[in-house]
């Protein structure tokens, strides 16, 4: 069930993973996405927690929300970038630092570029149409808000993040 990234772990006896992510995880993943998709207005009343009619949304704008957006991507760089030294240290000095070799560093930056930059961003994203929730009328915007998981002709880039992804 799973592979040789996460075969010591089973072999140690944690508990049961499957593609290396423990169950429990992945139960909690279909649990949340099934309350969303069963119920759309969820997303609307969370996001109604953090707006304010007339003024908007509580941190949009601010220093703090402006240095985490973007953030991500300097960080994600920075791992990426930090992983290939690792790597080229690791060749040059003959060492196993970490046990980070080249079938690990091939792992990560294939899971960057196919999950979070294929998938996510050039095919979800772009395709999916979902408008930001601060483009729906409910929040000031001129977009008709659409549930989770179902494709819309809003033109948003709200499905999936970018962001998330990446992290």
């Amino acid at each position: 069930m799973a592979g040789g990234l996460c075969k010591n772990a089973i072999m140690r006896g944690m508990k049961l993973k499957l593609l290396c992510i423990p169950l429990i995880v992945w139960a909690a993943m279909i649990a949340v996405s099934l309350l969303l998709f069963l119920f759309p207005g969820t997303d609307l009343a969370v996001s109604a927690l953090f707006y304010t009619p007339g003024e908007g949304f509580l941190q949009h704008g601010t220093l703090w929300e402006r240095f985490f957006y973007r953030s991500v991507p300097v960080v994600l760089t920075g791992f990426y970038v930090g992983a290939l030294l690792l790597w080229i240290y690791n060749r040059a000095a003959r060492r196993s630092l970490l046990a980070f070799d080249g079938r690990k560093l091939l792992y990560v930056l294939l899971v960057g570029a196919l999950g979070s930059g294929l998938l996510v961003n050039a095919l979800l994203k772009d395709h999916w149409g979902r408008a930001r929730p601060v483009q729906t009328v409910p929040f000031g915007g001129d977009k008709t808000f659409t549930a989770p998981f179902v494709l819309s002709d809003q033109g948003g880039k709200s499905f999936s993040s970018g962001h998330t992804s990446g992290a």
